[in-house]
């Protein structure tokens, strides 16, 4: 019983750490309020100014049983003919993994640390190198370990990156991965 525990602290830690990631890298407000729907959404804050104005500006939208949230619009790039989506929260990362991404896409994280989900719609072709170590770098750039030289950046098809049965939003388990190391 103390293991189990022992796990699911671990796993709050970490959530709430990429949470703190989130914030401090949030650039405007509909990115703060994104990540406060995100927190009134899973219990971790009640919405404390439910009369406010603040309150129109959080769509929370109820569909029988469970709450579903508006998600802002990912950062979207071309990089060599590919159109790239970056997650800039957890449930931006979700949306675009599971709800946009397709299956022969690519999906791209930095390894050990919190950071932005990275998918290029790959529409049936195969990227280049060049084009994987910029969505590798893209990342980087994206995560706690922006500062860092010489990081890990696993990458694999999205069809091999599932979200487990009520996970905290972001949280991912992958499979079949390749590794590009970012300078």
């Amino acid at each position: 019983y103390i293991d189990l525990q022992k796990i699911e602290i671990v796993s709050n830690i970490d959530y709430l750490e990429s949470i703190i990631y989130e914030i401090n890298s949030a650039k405007s407000i509909n990115e703060l309020d994104e990540i406060y729907e995100e927190l009134v959404e899973t219990s971790i804050i009640r919405n404390i100014n439910s009369s406010s104005n603040r309150q129109k500006n959080i769509k929370i939208m109820n569909n029988k049983n469970s709450k579903k949230l508006s998600v802002g619009e990912p950062i979207k790039l071309e990089i060599n003919g590919f159109t790239v989506l970056v997650g800039k929260n957890n449930k931006q990362n979700d949306y675009i993994t599971t709800k946009l991404a397709n299956k022969e896409d690519l999906w791209f994280h930095v390894k050990d640390f919190h950071g932005s989900h990275v998918i290029i719609r790959t529409n049936g072709k195969i990227p280049d190198f060049d084009t994987l170590y910029k969505c590798a770098n893209l990342a980087k750039e994206h995560s706690k370990a922006k500062q860092s030289s010489n990081i890990s950046v696993d990458y694999t098809y999205v069809k091999y990156v599932k979200k487990p049965s009520g996970s905290k939003p972001g949280m991912v388990i992958y499979t079949h991965e390749k590794s590009i190391v970012v300078k």
